[in-house]
């Protein structure tokens, strides 16, 4: 069965509540590891214009866009528990045996999924107040076709910051489509 999206104005039945308190009272802590993730899809999803479906939860991708598999990493160096100092940036680019939502099955072998990877760094350091986490102006973004990946990185697991800033030129959110546009162009 296909996701439905509904509007965070869907009431709940019987409640004086509707949908988007539901996701205020669960998602507001965007600097938690598990929040955070679907923020910086949710961004990604944006600037392709790839959100008119639903998200599916353990699929082998995050988005869809051109026909084409994207998988989006998401790192800060703030986090939502009391930090003695800021953390550093990695991000998981482990090959993993690949869940098909279609067959319900599992691959063989594990693999890196996805055709191109963007890497999205929020930039904060200092304080963890939420209206600099909606600032898109605080994100930066990293992409890379996965060819790269295995080619550079074959059997790693992580990756830095600093090894992704040697492959990869840091853009801004305007410049994410393009950037994809132009790898999907020359053929990754």
């Amino acid at each position: 069965m296909d996701a439905v999206k509904l509007h965070c104005s869907e009431k709940l039945d019987g409640l004086d509540y509707c949908l988007g308190d539901f996701w205020s009272w669960a998602y507001s802590d965007l600097l938690s590891n598990t929040v955070r993730p679907l923020f910086a899809e949710f961004i990604v999803g944006i600037a392709l214009n790839a959100i008119g479906v639903p998200r599916i939860e353990w699929n082998s991708y995050d988005l869809k866009y051109k026909n084409k598999k994207i998988d989006v990493k998401s790192s800060g160096y703030l986090q939502s528990w009391k930090q003695k100092s800021i953390s550093k940036i990695n991000f998981d680019i482990a090959k993993k045996l690949v869940w098909n939502s279609q067959t319900n099955k599992y691959s063989d072998i594990p693999i890196r999924s996805s055709d191109i990877y963007v890497f999205c760094v929020y930039q904060e350091k200092e304080t963890k107040e939420i209206r600099k986490f909606l600032g898109i102006e605080n994100w930066e973004f990293y992409i890379l076709p996965t060819d790269v990946l295995d080619n550079k990185f074959t059997n790693q697991k992580t990756l830095t910051l600093n090894k992704l800033k040697k492959t990869s030129k840091s853009i801004g959110f305007d410049y994410i489509k393009r950037q994809i546009d132009t790898l999907l162009d020359s053929g990754n």
